[in-house]
């Protein structure tokens, strides 16, 4: 049997993952980020930092290819939610510049199970965004912290208020996603 060469193996870990990783990217960065990178640009910056990192190593160490997309798929989400955050700094507008085709939605940091298969990581994502785009501007912005591990006090801080304000808008963002979920 013929050993994969490393453009080979590259080419064919671009042909299987990349779809499915530009999509979990969009679903992650939100329409916000999106005037900078898209999925796309998220997901080849992943593949080309994979690729550095493992090169020639994977081609000959890997023998799976079951064991390469929580590796893959953890470097796109630490790449996204890097480009989420450049684009919040201050010295870029604090995340509030906009342009006339971008609508106001906050970017996803989901409880996803990373041995999910790809669509599966990417079609949870994309109901995470569904339920975030049910609620107003500043309930999502607190959802979106609390799914990003913020604690309410860490929340309250961030936003400017007390941590029973936020308990009180994280109940109601319970509430109208149980509704929307009936």
């Amino acid at each position: 049997m013929q050993e994969e060469t490393q453009s080979q193996f590259q080419q064919r870990i671009f042909d299987q993952y990349f779809d499915s990783l530009a999509r979990y990217a969009e679903a992650r960065l939100g329409r916000r980020n999106r005037r900078v990178a898209d999925g796309e640009d998220v997901a080849l910056s992943a593949l080309g930092s994979f690729f550095d990192r493992y090169g020639e190593t994977s081609v000959r160490e890997i023998k799976s290819d079951d064991s390469l997309w929580p590796l893959i798929v953890t470097i796109v989400h630490r790449k996204a939610l890097n480009q989420v955050r450049r684009e919040a700094q201050l010295k870029r507008g604090g995340g509030d510049v906009r342009g006339d085709s971008v609508l106001s939605e906050v970017p996803v940091e989901a409880d996803v199970r990373w041995d999910s298969t790809p669509d599966g990581v990417v079609e949870s994502l994309e109901a995470v965004n569904l339920l975030l785009a049910e609620l107003p501007p500043e309930l999502a912005e607190i959802a979106n912290r609390r799914l990003e591990g913020y604690t309410n006090a860490e929340i309250a801080a961030l936003i400017g208020c007390s941590v029973a304000t936020i308990e009180r808008r994280l109940k109601l963002i319970r509430s109208v996603w149980t509704q929307a979920s009936v």
